[in-house]
């Protein structure tokens, strides 16, 4: 199998079009669709659906179910090839590359930018890159390859991805009282305004309402959440 081609198809599916391939690649559009038609030929397998076909469709593009395993294996070498690299710049010192960091969104707003400061000031000709999502987006992002580490509130149970506890963090319910201020609820408190809180925690897929519904099912005060690094 022809890498060069391999890869020419794994962008046009990545970018989603072969117009946007040809601008990734740096190369024109007609060069993208011959370099796709050739894999095809190599492969002897029909990749791309052309004319409306009901294969799965990734990014905008439609693929043969065929065309769709080739790309799960494409994207597995590219990775591949991508931690070498960064194996490498590992070993001479951090010196260059990129760095793309996954968060949830409580530690990317409140807990992640001292670190990447620091981060930034020791190694600054590494491009730092974060993205923010929910925990199943930044494990599904993680899975894809998409990006180098998570940093999540929400349990992860992909037996694919590897986590390590990182840091407790403690939770504490307050509420405005009448006067303007803020009052922290004790234990008690927090078991009779349940309803009033419940509807902010609701989403399953947020980290804290996972850890404030399961762990903590009174929503009492100073209770741990567990933050995990994912990678």
């Amino acid at each position: 199998m022809n890498l060069h081609l391999l890869r020419i198809f794994h962008t046009v599916i990545v970018d989603g079009s072969f117009s946007r391939a040809a601008e990734t690649l740096h190369i024109s559009q007609p060069a993208v669709s011959r370099a796709v038609k050739e894999l095809e030929s190599q492969l002897d397998l029909p990749l791309i659906e052309r004319s409306g076909g009901t294969g799965n469709s990734r990014k905008g593009v439609q693929l043969t179910a065929n065309g769709d395993v080739i790309f799960d294996h494409a994207r597995g070498i590219f990775a591949l090839e991508k931690a070498a690299i960064d194996d490498i710049h590992a070993r001479v010192g951090l010196k260059r590359g990129t760095l793309v960091i996954g968060a949830s969104t409580t530690i990317a707003g409140y807990w992640l930018s001292p670190y990447l400061v620091t981060f930034a000031n020791q190694h600054p000709a590494i491009d730092i890159q974060v993205v923010v999502g929910n925990t199943q987006s930044i494990s599904r992002q993680l899975v894809d390859c998409d990006i180098d580490i998570g940093l999540v509130e929400g349990t992860v149970n992909d037996p694919r991805i590897i986590c390590e506890h990182w840091r407790d963090d403690k939770l504490a319910v307050v509420e405005a009282t009448v006067d303007g201020k803020v009052r922290e609820l004790v234990a008690h408190d927090a078991e009779h305004q349940q309803d009033a809180y419940g509807s902010a925690l609701d989403d399953d897929l947020n980290g804290l309402g996972c850890h404030v519904k399961h762990v903590c099912p009174h929503y009492a005060l100073y209770r741990k959440t567990a933050v995990s690094t994912i990678r």
